[in-house]
């Protein structure tokens, strides 16, 4: 059996939820990638015939947000967010298999909620960046609403990272990382919302007007963490070679009883406690009264008591 079978109906539902991930973080790549493209396009076409050293920083920032503006633009942009959102429902459906086939673990359940109301909230905020224009009180509920995403996240990924150290403590030491995989992605997701703290601050601060102000360095450091993470955590746990538990990751090893222990049997002496020899030839002999030497053919003495 290949490592990573291509027939997804043989797959477990952990081997799913692996899938999902993987396609989740490809997701969220792609949406960098298009986002630092967008923004090379825009600056080449605003800079285009502009002397850089008598045009103010404000009205490039305002020509920038011009050009940002337009609808083949926005609709480039929404069309990479829908990918990133199909994604993490994609991403919560397999977590919801995996809970359903293990129903008493303690943090699939927690998992599965945190990342259902980030999915809702993303959502929301989805639609109301489409429809919000110069609405003032929609765009401060999406601005509030980017900084909930990835604080739910967080959290989420921290019991993500519990199951995972309960779940490589039942595969065994053939898969030790897995756990260290889902920690960088809380690391990950904490950058991105300082990030988007960090350019709610600018708007607030009345600096908006820059390249810097569209995209926040721990933004794009945090994204590419978070989805190259998300890509590797699941090609391990897509793996198929290795043993698949029997019971749910989080269940304590059960005690076992006084019936389920073997028989207790006195173990039998392998050597003797002491070895007799032939006084005249030097052959072993079986026992201590054994009256002839098998190998020479004369008596054995006795021991007088």
């Amino acid at each position: 059996m290949s490592e990573n079978p291509n027939d997804y109906s043989q797959f477990t539902e952990i081997q799913k939820m692996g899938r999902s991930m993987r396609i989740f973080g490809f997701a969220r790549i792609g949406l960098i990638l298009s986002s630092f493209l967008i923004m090379f396009i825009a600056s080449s076409f605003v800079m285009q015939g502009i002397n850089l050293e008598t045009v103010e920083m404000e009205e490039l920032g305002i020509a920038l947000l011009a050009f940002m503006e337009q609808v083949w633009v926005q609709i480039y942009t929404y069309a990479f967010e829908a990918i990133v959102i199909a994604g993490l429902c994609f991403f919560v459906l397999k977590i919801y298999g995996v809970m359903k086939n293990y129903p008493e673990d303690q943090f699939l359940s927690k998992i599965f909620y945190f990342f259902l109301i980030g999915l809702i909230v993303a959502v929301v905020q989805f639609v109301g960046s489409i429809i919000m224009g110069n609405n003032i009180i929609l765009i401060w509920i999406v601005l509030i609403l980017n900084l909930a995403i990835p604080s739910l996240a967080i959290p989420g990924y921290m019991f993500m990272g519990r199951w995972s150290m309960v779940y490589e403590q039942q595969m065994g030491a053939s898969f030790p990382i897995l756990s260290s995989r889902v920690r960088r992605l809380m690391i990950g997701e904490i950058l991105v919302l300082s990030g988007t703290v960090s350019s709610l601050f600018s708007i607030l601060s009345g600096s908006i007007g820059t390249i810097g102000d569209f995209f926040a360095i721990f933004t794009i450091i945090g994204e590419i963490f978070v989805g190259s993470n998300l890509i590797r955590s699941g090609k391990l746990l897509e793996l198929d070679t290795l043993p698949q538990v029997s019971s749910f990751p989080s269940e304590q090893p059960r005690t076992p009883t006084n019936q389920e222990y073997p028989e207790y049997k006195q173990p039998e002496r392998l050597i003797p406690d002491e070895i007799y020899y032939c006084p005249s030839c030097g052959a072993k002999l079986e026992s201590e009264s054994q009256d002839f030497c098998i190998k020479c053919g004369r008596s054995i003495p006795k021991s007088e008591e």
